[in-house]
């Protein structure tokens, strides 16, 4: 766990977060929460995420469909953002439904 990482993290939600409060603008409440949500995955221990995804059926009924469809081969080799149309292309799937 890189604690400077942590630290970089922290004080960039506190600025956002004072931001947010002075201006009151949802996009910055948003970039406050994603974040924190940063902040909280760089916190997580492997064993953490387990005990979240076996209580979290939803999230592992997501992870299993992906598998099946051959979508982390191609994000493993991906150095940008896939677009959906590449990811529904792994197995014929409506772009759509991928991205849900």
């Amino acid at each position: 766990m890189d604690t400077q990482h942590l630290r970089i993290l922290l004080v960039e939600t506190k600025a956002l977060l004072d931001l947010y409060e002075s201006t009151q603008t949802n996009t910055l409440r948003v970039e406050a929460q994603d974040n924190a949500a940063q902040l909280a995955r760089a916190l997580e221990r492997p064993r953490d995420a387990i005990i979240k995804l076996s209580f979290s059926p939803i999230i592992l009924m997501a992870v299993q469909t992906a598998h099946d469809m051959n979508v982390f081969p191609v994000l493993a080799q991906a150095t940008t953002p896939v677009p959906l149309a590449k990811l529904a292309a792994a197995k014929p799937a409506d772009p759509l439904l991928v991205g849900k």
